[in-house]
């Protein structure tokens, strides 16, 4: 089974860097420019956190009978997991951009080591209804 992203989610969040942009930019105008280079500075901070967090979590997820594998799309790596190494998987529901989300945590030797947002996928629900069927729910 592949995951099928939501191509909402992901356009949203690109959205939002040219908002914030919008945003901005008649503030900067207005500010002195002795003090512009501070601002621009944290602007381009926040920016960079939130393109991290959309190329970091923007996986293709991939499973089998034995296998789950993450392979991401801009950094192009890949991580995979056999089932019978894994302790479970735990479920969480967070509010991301204003709605509520659910996320996966898969779980091995105790620590959280992939996750998956059902802001992101549009088989969220396949994908934890698959999950269910090999690994232990843990919480």
């Amino acid at each position: 089974m592949k995951s099928k992203f939501r191509i909402l989610g992901i356009a949203s969040l690109i959205a939002l860097f040219f908002v914030l942009g919008i945003i901005f930019t008649p503030y900067l105008l207005a500010i002195p420019p002795t003090q512009q280079g501070l601002y621009v500075f944290f602007f381009l901070l926040i920016i960079t956190y939130l393109a991290y967090n959309l190329f970091k979590n923007l996986n293709k997820v991939d499973i089998n009978n034995e296998v789950i594998s993450f392979n991401n799309v801009f950094l192009k790596t890949e991580q995979a997991y056999r089932f019978s190494e894994l302790d479970g998987f735990i479920t969480q529901t967070k509010l991301t951009n204003g709605n509520v989300s659910d996320v996966i945590y898969l779980i091995k030797h105790d620590q959280e080591v992939q996750k998956i947002p059902s802001f992101y996928y549009a088989n969220y629900q396949e994908i934890k209804r698959y999950l269910k069927a090999r690994l232990q729910y843990l919480g």
